[in-house]
């Protein structure tokens, strides 16, 4: 088998399984509010498909769509977590 097709089928399968992974992995944080385990969730499917899209351009989607799953896990845990704490705060106004 040529080295070049060799790399051409390992390397998708290989982002596959880290962005599984990392997926899998946000799940098993008990301590994690609801709002921040679907942002992890939502953020890195449209970050998946958004870093596909935009590494497609480039040759290199399956690098892509790791790098926009993991950077739109990040960001959408960060705002569910956000919108969570703005739920728990107190309403002073009345």
């Amino acid at each position: 088998m040529d080295l070049h097709k060799a790399t051409a089928i390992i390397r998708p399968v290989a982002c596959m399984s880290a962005i599984s992974l990392c997926v899998l992995a946000s799940g098993c944080n008990s301590t994690s509010s609801p709002g921040t385990k679907t942002g992890i969730a939502a953020g890195a499917v449209i970050g998946g498909i958004a870093g596909a899209v935009i590494g497609h351009q480039s040759d290199h989607k399956y690098e892509g769509a790791a790098v926009g799953a993991a950077s739109g896990a990040a960001v959408g845990g960060l705002l569910g977590n956000a919108h969570d704490q703005a739920k728990k705060k107190p309403d002073y106004s009345r």
